[in-house]
């Protein structure tokens, strides 16, 4: 049922003989009445017909922090969504919690109605059962990953041939290579757009394939135009040089602090600051930042054909989640392999730069 206008929702359970009133919210958190211990959680119980202050135990951390996301299935059960939380008050078997188990029904748009999954729930964690649209796919981005794993011999060719060529002839190219750069970005974003928002997780192979064909004529001409303006094009390069490097970093060393946040403030720093720097030394942050992308694409796409480099998106979502502990040791294997690349392609980029001599005082980026 429902407390009034609230919009939490009250159910009962039995626990070692006692009944305890469960409130709980999935928006936010609970009222000023029902918060317990000065916890700003998202559920709490107490028992039935005593004072709640005296009784009551939190059963998430401080705004449902420590929400955990899956997809479950067995037999005779359809793959559904699984919400868990624990909160910091000890039990016997470990800290009291609450879980949810949302099926799909697309008809299904009210209120939610729950009910108590005895077989899941225990003495110091209920767990909740709905069925409800919102417990459908709008969209799925390891979809995308399949999609590219189903093909990665040709995406593994295809990132190693960009990869080789912004670590050789990045910056002497910096046209073609602004409008590879923002191709590259069409496309991402596109295929990032439609796998994550409109297609279902079984989306069919040729799909991929007509996306991936459209969001490259739209690249090519996003590319074409961003290559009429350097400065711009430089800046981003610099951008994205810097988001990677702040997504490397997190993954080899800075995944331990195990919080989303980390990410993106690594990502914003060093993307906006090679960004910047970009307009004072154009030369020597373009080779690095070609050398950054092209090195990571290189190795990348041996990846792709070898394996053993953990997912982009698995790990980010692992660290989302809280639940990253470790990465492959595999994962380092390429990441010093990533670094021999970069020391290669920065040092073939100087000495073709040093070569050019002062025919770098007629470059390019200087005339725009």
């Amino acid at each position: 049922m429902k407390d009034g206008e609230d919009l939490v929702h009250n159910y009962q359970r039995n626990v070692d003989g006692d009944i305890y009133d469960v409130n709980f919210d999935f928006c936010e958190s609970l009222p000023e009445r029902l918060v317990c211990n000065g916890v700003d959680s998202l559920a709490s119980e107490a028992k039935e017909n005593s004072e709640f202050a005296d009784n009551c135990r939190p059963l998430t951390s401080q705004k449902g922090s420590n929400q955990i996301i899956n997809l479950e299935s067995g037999d005779n059960i359809d793959e559904h969504l699984m919400l868990s939380y624990e909160s910091e008050t000890v039990c016997e078997e470990g800290f009291f919690g609450i879980g949810f188990e949302i099926f799909c029904d697309k008809d299904i748009t009210d209120e939610p109605q729950f009910g108590l999954n005895n077989a899941k729930s225990t003495s110091c964690k209920p767990v909740y059962s709905t069925t409800h649209k919102a417990g459908c796919y709008t969209g799925d981005l390891n979809a995308l990953w399949r999609f590219i794993e189903s093909n990665n011999i040709v995406f593994g060719i295809i990132a190693m041939v960009l990869g080789a060529y912004n670590m050789i002839l990045g910056r002497k190219f910096i046209r073609p290579t602004i409008g590879l750069i923002f191709c590259l970005t069409t496309v991402s974003i596109v295929l990032f757009i439609f796998y994550v928002l409109f297609l279902p997780h079984d989306v069919e192979k040729w799909v991929g394939w007509l996306l991936l064909s459209i969001s490259v004529v739209l690249g090519s001409i996003a590319g074409f135009f961003a290559s009429k303006l350097v400065r711009v094009g430089v800046f981003f390069i610099g951008l994205w040089s810097g988001i990677g490097l702040g997504l490397l970093l997190n993954n080899l060393i800075f995944y331990k602090i195990n919080h989303v946040a980390v990410v993106w403030v690594l990502m914003a720093v060093l993307g906006l600051s090679l960004g910047v720097l970009s307009f004072f030394w154009y030369n020597y942050i373009v080779i690095i930042c070609t050398s950054i992308l092209g090195s990571y694409l290189f190795v990348r796409g041996l990846a792709f054909i070898a394996g053993g480099y953990p997912n982009e998106f698995t790990i980010y979502t692992r660290i989302r989640n809280g639940e990253v502990n470790s990465v492959p040791g595999t994962f380092y294997a390429y990441m010093a392999g990533m670094l021999v690349a970069f020391a290669i392609a920065f040092f073939i980029q100087f000495t073709i730069k040093k070569r050019e001599g002062k025919k770098d005082d007629m470059d390019v980026y200087k005339r725009v």
